[in-house]
């Protein structure tokens, strides 16, 4: 009886011990927020690719933006606020930030990690961000360092003046012509859309696919292609992965996409000649923000692509393949 009291005492003490280490788990992870996305190249194709990170959380009244990158071989590099959520090079302003740390010269390596108490980290607050949730699906960070100033109004002589105010530094440039304006510009390397900052980013995830199809009088009815897109909401990974054949050979073809009730030329395709003669030529178009490549039309992840018309053309027009996400 004594051996079969002392079992059944352990038993529960056991039981218990899991349920309230089951229900310490539940209450920290319900606490936090965390959204990730991958940082891909602003760089000509044919270069290496920056690779990295950026991650945003929020748990128990703490926001962290934390930046990890590396393949960018540059000094001066910082982190910079742009007001879109894709990269669209001059057309938009940017706002500095904080500078980057470097720790690996050799492998080009930055990271920064900046944090608020009750709201934004302060370097944010300065810009007049309240909170980092403020910003996702709006807003993007790139990374970059000085660049050339742009003088309008045909001189090179440039004054630049900073004043602070509660902290908050601005740098004013004239020029000695009256009249003349100034842009400060800046070289970019890389960029990331702000992600959803949500419980589970897991739950975004998707993976999607589609075969092509040819117009009613097709340039080659021997071209095929299929479509396939997914996303990774715990790494914040975008991949579209486009594979065609039967192509004629001699043909420059690439990806056209629909955008706002246009269409775009977004990127060409890899040619390779098919395995046999006859066969036509093989064509592959791979994006993968894990390895630094940005999507076509700039878009911050594969869910924006899935409402397009994808459309496959030659050089000179013809449109060989379409065909959207049902």
């Amino acid at each position: 009886m004594r051996r079969k009291w002392i079992f059944s005492l352990a038993a529960t003490l056991i039981a218990s011990f899991c349920a309230i280490l089951f229900l310490r788990s539940a209450i920290a992870g319900g606490a936090g927020t965390v959204g990730k996305a991958q940082f891909r190249s602003t760089l000509p194709s044919g270069t290496i690719n920056p690779v990295g990170t950026l991650t945003v959380t929020e748990n128990g009244g703490q926001q962290v933006l934390h930046v990890q990158v590396q393949n960018v071989e540059v000094t001066d590099l910082s982190i910079y606020l742009s007001p879109t959520n894709s990269f669209v090079g001059t057309n938009a302003p940017a706002f500095m930030v904080a500078p980057l740390f470097r720790n690996n010269i050799k492998n080009g390596s930055w990271f920064r990690k900046l944090t608020g108490t009750g709201g934004a980290p302060p370097e944010f607050q300065l810009l007049g961000v309240a909170n980092l949730s403020d910003l996702s699906g709006l807003q993007s960070i790139v990374l970059g360092n000085p660049g050339v100033t742009n003088i309008i109004g045909g001189t090179n002589l440039i004054d630049c003046v900073q004043t602070s105010t509660n902290g908050v530094t601005v740098t004013t440039c004239t020029t000695n012509i009256v009249g003349g304006t100034t842009n400060i510009l800046i070289n970019s390397f890389a960029w990331a859309p702000v992600p959803p900052i949500v419980a589970d980013p897991s739950a975004l995830g998707f993976h999607a696919s589609f075969a092509f199809q040819q117009p009613p009088v097709p340039p080659d009815p021997h071209a095929r292609g299929k479509v396939r897109l997914s996303y990774n909401g715990s790494s914040g990974r975008s991949l579209l992965d486009i594979s065609l054949n039967g192509l004629i050979p001699g043909q420059h073809y690439a990806l056209s996409l629909s955008d706002g009730g246009s269409n775009f030329i977004a990127n060409t395709f890899s040619l390779s000649t098919g395995g046999s003669k006859g066969q036509g030529e093989v064509a592959r178009l791979r994006l993968d923000t894990g390895r630094g490549d940005s999507l076509p039309i700039q878009v911050p992840s594969t869910a924006d692509l899935t409402d397009r018309v994808f459309s496959v053309r030659d050089g000179t027009g013809f449109i060989y393949l379409t065909g959207s996400l049902p």
